[in-house]
């Protein structure tokens, strides 16, 4: 069950930029979870307050979470926004908690209310990451966390928490507890937010992504004659959340490959590599290792070259 307190205020802060002078109450943070701050609020995902301080300290709420969530992984409204009885649409919270709940990361309390007033517990928090970590990628990796008192926790909420350790998304009291019914505050919140949009790459510039971000391995091969270029793509190419994401991604790896490969007297027809390129990352992806572009073909309709299983 989840452990939710009902907490008077349900509104998001204040707007306030992150000015270089900073907040005035997180001196006692330390520099990195200052700097986790400063680009959450950069981002306009989590805001300070009018008087200049952040409040760290503060507990979160459901319908704060679901406002953070909504903006760090720029969630879209459902065709069919879901009714609250408790969250009107003129609720600072409404676009937040429609989109979180749409997106199927946080769902109703009972008798079709929402309570975004509520504060929101660490175990909870943890399954909720869990589920924003895996909305349309897979990451498989867990710790074995020995947290003292591990064994409260359900299957579920072990498994979350055992995946977001493992990715440094969420972390332990500093006492060596995880303090499962503790309820979250506004730091914790900002170093998981951190952690996962970081985990899914959604913090780093396209522009910043290197050739060694994208291929384990690339290499000439000869396939019955025939003049290829082998590629190995790692997970950055095989794994993302949105097709935005993979757009970017695809033609910033493209534009690298073609850097290197392209000085090779092998490489010629950029256009029809490219189709082929795409065919592959779409429906290969990492099911079909190594993806094959042969250089001699010159077709650059996209629906042939998928009809003729990548390689036309």
């Amino acid at each position: 069950m989840l452990l939710l307190t009902v907490l008077l205020a349900t509104t998001i802060s204040t707007s306030v930029s992150a000015e270089s002078k900073g907040f005035t109450d997180v001196g006692g943070l330390t520099e990195k979870e200052r700097e986790q701050i400063k680009v959450l609020v950069d981002k306009g995902i989590i805001n300070g307050y009018p008087d200049g301080t952040f409040r760290p300290y503060d507990k979160i709420n459901r319908g704060q979470l679901a406002t953070y969530l909504a903006r760090a992984l720029d969630l879209q409204m459902p065709k069919t926004p879901p009714r609250f009885k408790d969250v009107t649409v003129k609720a600072s919270t409404y676009d937040g908690v429609v989109k979180a709940y749409g997106a199927g990361l946080m769902g109703e309390h009972k008798e079709g209310k929402f309570l975004p007033g509520a504060t929101v517990s660490r175990r909870s928090l943890a399954v909720v990451l869990e589920d924003s970590l895996q909305m349309k990628e897979r990451y498989p990796q867990g710790a074995n966390v020995t947290y003292k008192d591990i064994g409260t926790l359900s299957k579920r909420e072990k498994a979350a928490v055992q995946r977001l350790s493992h990715y440094e998304i969420i972390k332990p009291a500093a006492d060596g507890f995880f303090r499962p019914n503790q309820d979250a505050d506004r730091l914790t919140m900002v170093v998981a937010l951190y952690g996962l949009m970081e985990t899914r790459g959604m913090l780093k510039d396209f522009n910043d992504y290197t050739f060694d971000d994208y291929f384990s391995k690339v290499e000439w091969i000869d396939r019955k004659g025939i003049k290829s270029v082998s590629i190995y793509p790692k997970e950055t190419l095989t794994e993302w959340s949105s097709q935005e994401v993979r757009e970017k991604h695809s033609k910033r790896s493209f534009e690298l490959l073609a850097a290197d490969f392209g000085k090779d007297t092998r490489w010629m027809n950029t256009e029809s590599l490219y189709v082929q390129y795409k065919c592959h990352e779409v429906f290969a992806g990492s099911r079909k290792v190594p993806w094959n572009l042969e250089p001699h073909r010159t077709e650059t309709d996209y629906r042939a070259t998928v009809r003729k299983s990548c390689n036309p």
